[in-house]
Order: structure tokens, then sequence, then C-alpha cells
């Protein structure tokens, strides 16, 4: 797995996880995922991850019949290169889904390295981790880039907890600043606080992990409702990522005067 770097002009951001779309499925509901694509040409600062499962890709031996979607697969990945032309210039980065997985694995197709490529945007199949740098302002050494990682995600979890803590279990895996995970139709965030030690290790210092459940945009109805699984709150959160200074004059962390002269202020909204 590479380190995707990303170099940003703005002091602040949002990134919004668009996955689990499921086009082609008669449940899809592209309405709000063209709200949410309005929205980030609306707004210069934002930017976008695609987490997978954009299409629903089924095959004879899917648990999706082939014969309920209202497209093929190949009008599915038509669909999304028109759908994510337009903010090509605010995607970060595309992975792949389960559903697009299947198709992977049956045929040896990846839907998902197609449209990277088609869009010019990174392409990480099971996962992607950026280093994300904002204000082009120096920032005297100080730390300055802002980790971030996304997997589409695995398994089945009905309950919220079980959703949540797969996450949690991502961020005890992978050291990042934001951890982000799809597949389970989830909006959720929280944080965890750790103590690690400063750059010259003479002392403890805070850091904070977010992690996210990105939602998704397929209605109730079909494998959900036949299976018991609870209708999914459609959308996804907004995270704002803003970097500040805490003090004007730029004091190093070295100095012992500041626990963090610079860092990244996160937030969340769901």
């Amino acid at each position: 797995m590479d380190i995707v770097r990303v170099d940003l002009s703005q002091n602040n951001i949002y990134l919004l996880g668009l996955g689990d779309v499921h086009h082609g499925s008669q449940y899809c509901r592209e309405d709000i995922l063209d709200g949410y694509i309005q929205w980030v040409l609306d707004h210069e600062n934002a930017y976008v991850i695609l987490g997978g499962d954009l299409g629903e890709y089924p095959t004879r031996g899917s648990k999706t019949e082939p014969w309920s979607m209202n497209s093929a697969p190949q009008e599915q990945l038509l669909w999304e290169l028109e759908k994510f032309t337009p903010i090509r210039d605010r995607i970060l980065g595309v992975i792949q889904g389960n559903h697009e997985y299947r198709l992977y694995d049956y045929s040896g197709f990846d839907p998902s390295m197609i449209l990277a490529s088609q869009l010019g945007v990174p392409y990480g199949q099971y996962g992607i981790y950026l280093s994300v740098k904002l204000n082009n302002t120096p920032t005297n050494g100080c730390a300055n880039r802002c980790t971030i990682y996304a997997t589409h995600g695995w398994g089945g979890a009905r309950k919220a907890g079980a959703k949540v803590l797969k996450v949690e279990d991502l961020a005890h895996t992978i050291h990042a600043n934001v951890v982000m995970m799809f597949h389970d139709h989830f909006m959720a965030a929280h944080r965890i606080a750790y103590k690690i030690p400063s750059g010259n290790h003479n002392r403890l210092v805070d850091y904070r992990k977010v992690l996210v459940n990105c939602g998704s945009f397929l209605d109730y109805g079909g494998y959900s409702q036949a299976k018991g699984y609870a209708p999914a709150d459609l959308g996804t959160p907004r995270i704002r990522i803003e970097w500040k200074r805490m003090s004007a004059d730029g004091v190093d962390d070295e100095t012992g005067l500041s626990d963090r002269s610079a860092y990244y202020d996160i937030h969340v909204s769901t």
C-alpha cells in the first residue's frame, strides 16, 4: 500500500465519503446523491473519496438477482463516469467495494480501477492512505500533514455498536488521523484519544483519531428487507479538517513551550 500525498492551498476542507450507492438497484436514491454532489460543487473546499459499491454489479452467482436490476453492469460503470466527472478535480481517491470485487473475482474485470483511471484520480483496491497538507504557509518544522485512511469494509453487522467496533478495530491496525469505513450503510463518528511521545521524547502529548462510518444511498427493500436489516439513514457524514496554529509566532513543539504549536482540528457532522 502506497501513501498518496495531496497538497491543498485551503486552510480548511470538507471531506465526504461517497459510497454504497448501488446504482442499478431499483432502491438506489440518485436524488440524494445528487444533492451531495451539488454541495461539493458549491463549496470549493469540499473533497471526496469514492468508497466502493457505486454500482450493484450482480453476477449469476451473487446474492442480488441480475434480473431485478434496471441497468446492466457496463451501463452502471458509464453512469458512474458521467455522474462523477463534474467533481473529478475534487476526488482524492477511489477504492473498490465488495460489489465491484465480486465482479473482479468472477471475471477479472475491476470497474473501480477503470473508473479511477478514466477520472484520472488515485486508486486503492482494498483501501487508500492519504497524506494531506493544508495551507501553503511555511510551518517552521511543525507536523503539518493530516493522514486519512479509507477502506470499504467487510462482513455483516446488525447492531450499531458492532458497526462502530469494526472501525475501531481498524484504527488499531492503521495509524491515521481519520479512519473511514463504508459497507455497513450506517453513519456514525467517534474519537479515540492517545498519549504519545513528543518529537524529542521528553514528555507525553495528546493525539486523537477520528473514526467515521460512512453512510449509503440505498433505500429500504430487496435483500436488506428480506434479511431483516434496519433501514439506512441515507446520506454521508461531512468531515471538516482545519489547520491551526497555537500562536502567531509559530512556537515549535520541540521547544517545550507548547504541546502542539500547529495541528489539525477535525470535526464530523452526520
